[in-house]
């Protein structure tokens, strides 16, 4: 690995911040059927899983693409990684923009409909994140740029509320991350001071709040051990 990459030789104790960011829609498959391209991709994961380096992934269906929307969607959706949490369960992995898609030919009518009688989440994708949390401990979901809109945050909360089990609720509260997208998410706010105004108003209580800026990142980063 260290033929493709710079690493820091410093003791642990002195780097504090470290990670990944893989970018799908410009062409990275997170699990090729070609062998070779397989190699490098599990190269990484395997690094990352012994190591405890977190991945951030890309994970709404909008953004930069250097190849069409269809191959994008496919290598974003977080069905994408079932493969490769199959093939190491303790990797830890955040989707950014929490699966949020915004293209409406990629929801069913009837996911539409039914989130809008209940007020939750209706892209395919945020349902795809959930149950990767619920399977395997160290999936995470943030909410930068799909908190420009406030409805996101209400979206979420109501999902929260309508899970019959404690155990699936405390799954998604202890998973959720903060995140800005700064500054790509000025397209749709007038400051990132905007920005915090809309999080501060949301329907999460300061406890919640708490856990999403700074004990969730911290775990995620490994940092709260």
């Amino acid at each position: 690995l260290e033929r493709f990459i710079v690493i820091d030789k410093r003791p642990e104790d002195q780097r504090r911040f470290w990670g990944i960011k893989l970018y799908p829609p410009l062409g990275y498959n997170p699990w090729p059927e070609d062998p070779d391209e397989r190699e490098k991709v599990e190269a990484i994961y395997e690094f990352c899983s012994t190591h405890r380096i977190p991945i951030i992934t890309h994970c709404d269906d909008q953004g930069f693409r250097g190849i069409s929307a269809k191959e994008a969607w496919s290598y974003t959706a977080p069905s994408a990684y079932k493969p490769v949490l199959e093939r190491h369960p303790t990797l830890t992995i955040d989707f950014a923009h929490y699966g949020w898609q915004y293209n409406q030919l990629q929801k069913s009518a009837l996911a539409m409909i039914s989130g809008l009688a209940t007020g939750t989440p209706d892209s395919p994708w945020f349902h795809e994140l959930v149950e990767l949390m619920n399977l395997y401990p160290n999936v995470y979901g943030d909410v930068s740029f799909c908190g420009c809109d406030p409805a996101f945050y209400v979206q979420l909360a109501n999902y929260i509320k309508s899970l019959e089990h404690d155990e699936e609720r405390e799954t998604v509260l202890s998973r959720t991350l903060f995140g800005s997208d700064f500054s790509v998410n000025l397209i749709k706010v007038e400051s990132y001071v905007s920005y915090y105004r809309i999080f501060e108003k949301s329907p999460f209580g300061t406890e919640e709040i708490d856990r999403f800026v700074s004990v969730n990142p911290m775990r995620f980063l490994g940092l709260g051990d």
